[in-house]
């Protein structure tokens, strides 16, 4: 089995931390890109928004001078005397009509975007008040997210805001591939713009599609790289495997060639080395011993030998075999028996 061998366990290892580094690091990346994307949008959508909500000045009278508006005829903020100030105020009727005139006229920005923005503006009751051209049929009202107090009406009739001052803080959702912010005002009513969210969603799987592409690049790289310190790590324990088979058949003069003698194999090596040096010693010396031995038994086994053949040449007796042998001197030509 693969999976017993002690390369593809690290191989295994290493590539599961590689797998579990680059996915962190991808699903944090793409979601810190995205995070920043709808930011920037936010911030368009509540710029343009604001834009609706800025107070613009009176329209000149024709019997005015052009530098009223400015402090001119020794006036305080340019207004006549006995004229009321507040008719562009927030909240007033006349600053409604402005934001409703513009929300019909898609928003009082540049006219070459507003094709990817719409704007639509509720009344207390949840009725459309005004929509920009091009917005959605089906946009819902926002609620309101905390009781509000109802609009009073003085005693002329006109409406007056509750207390509470300026208007309630943008808030943001997302409606498929719509992006939209809305802002409730004093009275009751509320404004909405937004944006379709579509190139910037195809931007964001392009992300994602570079991200998984250059993951996987670098889990291909780290794979490989991991193999190939792997193969260098486990390189020393093949060679001394290789030479423990050689000496086991009996070639005890081979060696572990240890290139990196300082790292843990390399000093194993040296050990394994040193214990072959031995046991080669110690066989040599054993045949040695076993050499000199035959020598020295060489002769006497001889001796016996001969003697033996000597008694068998011919019959004798019991008494003869008994006999303590004594060598005789022969005649000449003749052996002794």
């Amino acid at each position: 089995m693969i999976f017993h061998s002690i390369r593809w366990r690290l191989q295994a290892w290493h590539g599961l931390i590689l797998v579990a580094v680059l996915t962190g690091f991808g699903f944090t990346a793409y979601h810190v890109a995205r995070d920043n994307q709808l930011r920037r949008i936010d911030q368009d959508l509540d710029q343009r928004l604001m834009a609706l909500f800025r107070p613009q000045p009176p329209d000149r009278p024709p019997d005015r001078p052009p530098d009223w508006q400015h402090g001119g005829h020794g006036q305080r903020g340019g207004f006549p005397p006995n004229e009321p100030r507040n008719e562009r105020a927030f909240g007033s009727p006349d600053f409604l009509r402005h934001i409703r005139d513009a929300v019909q006229q898609g928003g009082a920005l540049d006219s070459s975007q507003t094709n990817i923005y719409y704007y639509v503006m509720w009344q207390l009751d949840g009725s459309i008040l005004a929509h920009s051209p091009g917005a959605p049929e089906d946009v819902p009202a926002p609620e309101h997210p905390v009781p509000q107090a109802l609009p009073a009406r003085n005693a002329l009739g006109k409406t007056t805001p509750p207390e509470g001052g300026p208007p309630m803080l943008p808030v943001a959702r997302a409606r498929g591939q719509l992006r939209e912010l809305f802002r409730f005002g004093p009275l009751g009513d509320c404004v909405l713009v937004g944006r379709s969210m579509a190139p910037d969603l195809a931007a964001m799987r392009r992300l994602a599609l570079w991200l998984m592409a250059a993951g996987a690049t670098v889990l291909l790289l780290g794979l490989a790289g991991g193999w190939w310190v792997a193969t260098r790590a486990i390189r020393p324990i093949e060679g001394i495997s290789a030479t423990a088979v050689k000496i086991a058949g009996g070639d005890l003069a081979q060696r572990i060639n240890a290139a990196d003698t300082d790292s843990e194999l390399g000093r194993l090596a040296g050990v394994l080395n040193s214990t072959f040096a031995r046991l080669e010693a110690a066989f040599a010396q054993q045949a040695q011993f076993t050499s000199d031995a035959s020598h020295e038994l060489r002769t006497p086994v001889a001796v016996i030998l001969s003697q033996t053949q000597i008694a068998l040449s011919r019959e004798r007796s019991s008494s003869e075999y008994r006999k303590p042998w004594k060598p005789a001197s022969a005649p000449p030509g003749e052996c002794a028996t």
